[in-house]
């Protein structure tokens, strides 16, 4: 987990902009979870990961909206924690708790992944830290890599962007982001911003 500088000035406007984009976020996030509660003709969902800043940041939208759920560790894995999870409890809809980084540069196993369109640092923001890929450092690498990534999205460098990164210790990053981006097929995120894992952000 990292946590942001408590130096960094942050004005009451940029406060308000925050304030805005989470409850943005949350209602999206929550519509999307009762519609596949729904889908799946369940009443209850399982928040994977629950002791991460990101499971945090995600149980609290599920109680401000009222969404039943339990909690469930990270444990040895997500990936087996929802395997275990679907075989020992069918009636609930298990969740992974994972930010846009984390499924970006580790890859992502099959599953709803309801936080996988959000940055790092904007989980850092609501919530007061982030968790880190692996190979990651700190948080300021983290988001001088995120910075990279968006802005080589909206230019379509992305390739030169991350080549830019080479001298933060990063030289796998395309490679991380070549084989997490043929997923297609894997998980289900909702759409928060222009460039969504598995819809439109397909990199192979």
């Amino acid at each position: 987990m990292t946590t942001p500088d408590p130096s960094d000035p942050v004005s009451p406007v940029d406060s308000l902009s925050r304030a805005k984009g989470e409850i943005r976020a949350s209602r999206v996030v929550c519509t999307w979870l009762g519609a596949q509660l729904k889908l799946h003709g369940l009443k209850t969902l399982l928040v994977v990961g629950s002791e991460t800043p990101e499971g945090l940041l995600l149980v609290r939208w599920l109680d401000q909206e009222g969404l039943a759920h339990e909690l469930a560790p990270g444990g040895r894995s997500m990936e087996h924690t929802v395997a275990d999870a679907r075989l020992d409890t069918p009636d609930l809809l298990p969740l992974l708790a994972l930010h846009k980084s984390a499924v970006l540069l580790d890859g992502a196993p099959v599953g709803l992944i309801p936080l996988g369109d959000l940055w790092a640092e904007d989980v850092c923001a609501w919530v007061g830290g982030c968790s880190l890929p692996q190979g990651i450092q700190d948080g300021r690498s983290l988001f001088a890599i995120e910075a990279a990534i968006r802005e080589g999205l909206r230019d379509n460098s992305l390739r030169r962007s991350l080549a830019a990164m080479q001298g933060e210790g990063n030289p796998d990053l395309e490679t991380r982001l070549r084989r997490a981006a043929a997923f297609n097929r894997g998980p289900c995120i909702p759409k928060l911003e222009a460039f969504t894992v598995g819809m439109d952000l397909l990199l192979s």
